[in-house]
C-alpha cells in the first residue's frame, strides 16, 4: 500500500449536517447492526453483513457490537448508527459503476477501555491509497460517546469497486458507519479540515 494521503477532498464533519445527509447514497451502511435503521430524518440504513463473493458489498471480518442505552450519545438525530460499530475488520468491500465517488465513515468512541486519547488509532485507506492517517475517534471527535464524520471526495473506483481498508496501530479499528455516493470528477486536492485537531 502507497503510504502517501490520498489528495482528494477531506471533510470533517462534528455532529450533524443535515445538508449532506439528504444526498442520494448508492450504499449507507448502519456498521455493526443486524436490521434496518431509519433515523430521525427519515434516512434509511442497511444493517451490516459480510462480504461474500455473490454479495455486492460487506464487511472483511471483524465483530459487531450494540453498546448499552446507558451511554448518552451526542449525536440525536441517527443515534442508533452511532450505537451500533463493527470493530477488527480489515476493511469493506463495494460494487459500484465505474466513475467518480465520495466516501463518507462516520466514528464514535463508546468502548469504555478508550476513554481517553491515543487509546485507539489506525489508519484507513481507500484503493489503496492512505487517506486518513492516525485517525484516534476520541481525540478527534474532542471526548467519549462524541461523533465525527470524514468524507473523501475525487475517488475514482478501480475495477468496479471501491475497497476501504482499516490497518490497525493501537488498539482495533472500528468504524459505526459507511456511506457511498456517486459524485462529479473532482480534482485531487485536500480542502481544510474543518475542526478536526490535526
Amino acid at each position: 500500500m502507497k503510504s502517501c494521503i490520498l489528495t482528494s477532498v477531506l471533510l470533517f464533519l462534528c455532529c450533524d449536517s443535515s445538508p449532506y445527509s439528504a444526498m442520494k447514497a448508492l450504499y449507507r451502511v448502519n456498521c455493526g447492526s443486524t436490521i434496518p435503521y431509519t433515523d430521525k430524518s427519515g434516512i434509511g440504513w442497511s444493517a451490516d453483513q459480510l462480504y461474500l463473493d455473490t454479495a455486492k458489498w460487506g464487511a472483511l471480518g471483524g465483530n459487531i457490537v450494540m453498546r448499552d442505552s446507558s451511554i448518552a450519545l451526542a449525536d440525536t438525530t441517527r443515534p442508533f448508527v452511532f450505537r451500533t460499530e463493527r470493530y477488527g475488520q480489515a476493511g469493506y468491500i463495494f460494487s459500484v459503476p465505474d466513475g467518480f465517488y465520495s466516501v463518507r465513515l462516520y466514528f464514535n468512541e463508546t468502548w469504555d477501555s478508550c476513554h481517553a486519547a491515543g487509546k485507539r488509532i489506525f489508519d484507513v485507506a481507500i484503493n489503496g491509497k492512505l487517506a486518513i492517517r492516525s485517525l484516534d475517534p476520541f481525540y478527534e471527535a474532542g471526548g467519549f460517546a462524541k461523533p465525527c464524520i470524514y468524507e473523501i471526495t475525487g475517488i475514482k473506483a478501480e475495477k468496479k469497486r471501491i475497497i476501504i481498508q482499516f490497518i490497525s496501530s493501537s488498539y482495533m479499528q472500528m468504524v459505526n458507519g459507511i456511506e457511498i455516493l456517486k459524485s462529479a470528477p473532482a480534482p485531487y486536492k485536500l480542502m481544510k479540515v474543518v475542526g478536526a485537531k490535526r
